[in-house]
């Protein structure tokens, strides 16, 4: 390794044999990619860029971390679009993101330094409507960008073909790496490099976070539930550990959203945890340890649910001190734990909540203000499932749901109905939860 000084004053370390070009002329590219970059505005290359890029259009296998904002979309843009072969309509390259706006910013990028290569670049993320996805990859695309779940779907379901893929990258907010496909012989992140054909080269994090699905998808079958289900849509199973699971399709975007709130010794709390399966989702997902969850469902559930966490082998083995499974209505402990001032870091719902009672008021009540919470809401026919965090500031709607109601004499009406839409649901959580505490 050798280690220098940018011109913007900060220092790198690369290999040996990495050359820094001060111009992007040096770089080798296609003419029109040439044009897109300085129509774009650039002048010259940052100092990442001067490193990064010429190693990627070699194909090397390339490792990438620098600070927000030194301009690294910018590199793996360049190297995917000068890859491309803009005469095929097949997916050549993908860009996966943690966020949907990481991948929307990516692929306005992209389009962006491909304006004169006629390049088509498509955004493939949760929260549109599948059939447009499905639309796009039938027409004809060349570069994707997207998030693991969404993509992972129409890659599976084969709307989208990953036989002629070159390259695909995953980003984190601060760093990025490359490696080829043919080295990682397990799925990695969503499983999507499994799904994937050899001799690609995908450009993966060095620091992303993303959740180990096919563990998560061994653990879920173990609580009864069937990983072959990634259907847009939940769908319910009768597991056969006792209780009832939905789809893994359902529950990755509620864990993806709440991972990066599980922080050492954070405390979680599980409502309707039936099987246990979502207990242990969580604790499997959770990046940092010293994670425990508490969960309330019926009292019969208690004792399977508690056997089927015990009982789990492989990489997930959970103990005793990790979790615990109460018996009861859970809006009793809720309105308890409001007595005596406990909160949650993470607070999860596995039922559908009334809009017309202070159940939803009564559930994030026990969260702390900088916590992240995720819950079904509405009546049969009109649900959703929701992400909340930032007292209220976060409020995404994930998808449609159809899951049983929270029932329960403790939660009287509410003198106003809780609003469906996530931006006035947003707003009203910040009114009526969080009116009064400190973020």
């Amino acid at each position: 390794m050798s280690k220098g000084v940018s011109d913007e004053g900060l220092i790198f370390e690369t290999s040996e044999d990495v050359e820094v070009l001060p111009t992007f002329d040096a770089l080798g590219l296609k003419e029109d990619l040439l044009r897109g970059v300085y129509a774009y505005g650039f002048e010259r290359p940052s100092a990442v860029q001067q490193r990064a890029i010429l190693p990627i259009l070699k194909g090397r296998d390339v490792i990438v971390q620098s600070q927000s904002g030194t301009g690294k979309t910018c590199v793996f843009c360049l190297g995917a679009l000068q890859s491309v072969d803009t005469s095929s309509r097949e997916p050549q390259a993908l860009f996966l993101s943690p966020t949907r706006e990481l991948a929307e910013q990516s692929q306005k990028v992209c389009l962006a330094l491909g304006d004169y290569l006629n390049v088509q670049v498509h955004v493939c993320i949760g929260g549109k409507r599948v059939s447009d996805d499905i639309h796009t990859f039938e027409a004809g695309v060349q570069i994707v960008s997207g998030t693991p779940g969404r993509v992972f779907h129409m890659i599976q379901q084969r709307h989208f073909s990953t036989r002629h893929a070159r390259e695909t990258h995953t980003m984190a907010p601060a760093a990025m790496s490359f490696v080829r496909l043919h080295a990682l012989r397990r799925p990695l992140g969503f499983a999507l490099l499994g799904l994937c054909g050899l001799g690609q080269k995908p450009f993966l994090s060095a620091a992303g976070g993303a959740l180990p699905l096919d563990e998560l998808s061994a653990l879920h079958q173990k609580f009864g539930g069937d990983a072959s289900v990634w259907a847009n849509q939940p769908m319910p199973q009768r597991a056969r550990s006792g209780g009832t699971i939905s789809a893994l399709s359902v529950q990755i975007p509620a864990l993806e959203r709440l991972a990066p709130y599980l922080r050492p010794g954070a405390s979680v709390f599980d409502l309707g945890f039936g099987s246990g399966v979502m207990t242990a989702m969580l604790l499997a997902a959770a990046p940092s340890s010293g994670v425990r969850v508490i969960g309330v469902d019926l009292e019969d559930k208690v004792k399977v649910a508690t056997e089927n966490m015990l009982k789990t082998s492989g990489p997930f083995r959970f103990q005793r001190e990790q979790f615990e499974f109460l018996g009861g209505d859970a809006f009793h402990y809720l309105q308890r734990w409001k007595d005596e001032g406990k909160t949650f870091d993470v607070v999860y719902s596995g039922c559908s909540f009334d809009p017309d009672t202070q159940q939803l008021a009564l559930f994030l009540g026990r969260l702390k203000p900088t916590g992240a919470a995720v819950f079904n809401l509405g009546n049969p026919g009109k649900q959703g499932m929701y992400f909340v965090a930032d007292g209220g500031k976060k409020c995404e709607l994930l998808m449609r749901v159809n899951f049983m109601m929270a029932e329960s004499p403790l939660t009287p009406p509410a003198s106003d109905s809780v609003p469906l839409d996530p931006s006035r649901l947003g707003q009203w959580i910040q009114q009526n939860i969080f009116t009064d505490k400190e973020l």
